[in-house]
C-alpha cells in the first residue's frame, strides 16, 4: 500500500512537471492531497491554481470546501478571494458561498444580505437563484420574490430535484397546495425519493391537502434516509 501511495504522489508530481501551466494538474494533485487528509498540501496546490487563473472563483471555493467543519477558516478564505477577484460573476459565486456560510451558521440576516448581493451581480445563476429563494422560504420572508426566483432557477434547470423542491415548498407556504403537489411529483420522478428533505416537504403538502395516509407514507420514507 505504501508503494502504491508513493507512486500516485509521483504521478501527480509528474503531471505538474510536464504541464506546469495546466491548472488541472494542480487540481488533480490537490484532490489527491485531500484524499490523503493533507489539507495544507491541498490548499497549496489550489493556491497554484489561483496564480494560473486569477479571475476564477473555482480554486477559492475548492479551498473553502477543504474546511467544511471550520467556519472561521472558510470565512477567511472567501473574504481573501474577494480581494483577488474582479469579474462580477466570480465575485457573485463567492458572495453566494459567504451567504450560505452565514445563513446556516450564526447570522441569518447577514446571510440574506449576501444572497442579495450575489443575486444583484449574477441574476441569471440558477444556483444563486435557488439558494436565495430557499433561504427566504425557510425564513418565510418575501415569498412573492422567492417564488419568482425559484421559478427562474427551475426554468434554467427543469430536472433538478432540489430546485423542484424549492419551488414546490414555496408554493406550499403560499397555500398553493395542488400546484405544490404537482411539482413534488416531478421531483420524485427526477430522484427526489433519495432526498429526506424533499420527502418531508411532500408529506407536509399532502397533509395540507387532507391526504393523511399518503403523507404518512412519505414521512416514513423520509425516516429511512
Amino acid at each position: 500500500l505504501r508503494i502504491f501511495l508513493k507512486r500516485i504522489d509521483e504521478v501527480c508530481a509528474l503531471f505538474i512537471e510536464v504541464h506546469p501551466r495546466d491548472m488541472q494538474s494542480y487540481i488533480l494533485a490537490a484532490s489527491w492531497a485531500e484524499v490523503k487528509g493533507d489539507k495544507a498540501e491541498a490548499e497549496k496546490f489550489y493556491r497554484s491554481v489561483v496564480e494560473l487563473s486569477p479571475d476564477s472563483s473555482l480554486p477559492w471555493l475548492m479551498m473553502e470546501a477543504l474546511y467544511s467543519e471550520d467556519a472561521p477558516k472558510r470565512e477567511k478564505i472567501l473574504l481573501e478571494a474577494l480581494d483577488h477577484l474582479s469579474d462580477k460573476k466570480e465575485i457573485a459565486n463567492v458572495y453566494s458561498s459567504l451567504a450560505t456560510l452565514y445563513f446556516y451558521g450564526k447570522d441569518k440576516n447577514k446571510g440574506l444580505r449576501y444572497y442579495e448581493k450575489a443575486y444583484k451581480l449574477f441574476p441569471d445563476s440558477a444556483n444563486i437563484l435557488n439558494n436565495y429563494a430557499y433561504a427566504l422560504s425557510l425564513e418565510k420572508k418575501d415569498l412573492k420574490k422567492a417564488k419568482k426566483m425559484a421559478k427562474k432557477a427551475l426554468d434554467l434547470r427543469p430536472e433538478e430535484p432540489s430546485y423542484l423542491d424549492t419551488y414546490a415548498f414555496i408554493l406550499y407556504l403560499r397555500g398553493e397546495y395542488q400546484d405544490a403537489k404537482k411539482y413534488y411529483k416531478k421531483a420524485l420522478v427526477y430522484g427526489g425519493k433519495e432526498h429526506k428533505e424533499i420527502l418531508e416537504h411532500y408529506a407536509l403538502t399532502l397533509e395540507a391537502l387532507g391526504e393523511q395516509d399518503l403523507a404518512e407514507y412519505y414521512r416514513n420514507l423520509a425516516k429511512d434516509k
